[in-house]
C-alpha cells in the first residue's frame, strides 16, 4: 500500500481531462492485428487425416483453435520432438511451414 494515490479519487474535472488525453489514442484495427500475427506467428499445415484437407495457419494459435487443443499443447510438443509430424488427437498431422529466404 505504498502508491501515494492509495485512498483516493479523481474529481470529475480531472476525469474529463485523462478522458480528453485518451481521445487521440487510436486502438489497433482488426486488420492490423492480423498482419502482426502473421507477422509473429509460426505458420502451421495441418493435415486432417479423415477427410485429408490441409489447412494452412498462420499462427500456432489460430491451428490450436481449430482443432480444438489448447495452444501450449501444440508449442510444448513441438519443442520436446526432434523431427517428422507431430499428430494431435490422433486426427491431425501437423508440420511447420519452412520459410524460404530467396
Amino acid at each position: 500500500m505504498n502508491n501515494p494515490n492509495f485512498g483516493k479519487t479523481h474529481s470529475e474535472e480531472t476525469k474529463a481531462l485523462i478522458t480528453l488525453a485518451k481521445l487521440g489514442k487510436s486502438v489497433l484495427s482488426e486488420t492490423m492485428k492480423s498482419k502482426m500475427s502473421i507477422d509473429k506467428g509460426t505458420a502451421l499445415n495441418v493435415l486432417d487425416l479423415k477427410t485429408n484437407e490441409t489447412s494452412r495457419y498462420s499462427s500456432i494459435t489460430k491451428a490450436a483453435e481449430a482443432m480444438g487443443v489448447s495452444q501450449a499443447a501444440i508449442s510444448k510438443r513441438f519443442k520436446n520432438m526432434t523431427r517428422g509430424p507431430l499428430i494431435v488427437k490422433k486426427r491431425y498431422k501437423v508440420e511447420k511451414v519452412e520459410e524460404s529466404n530467396s
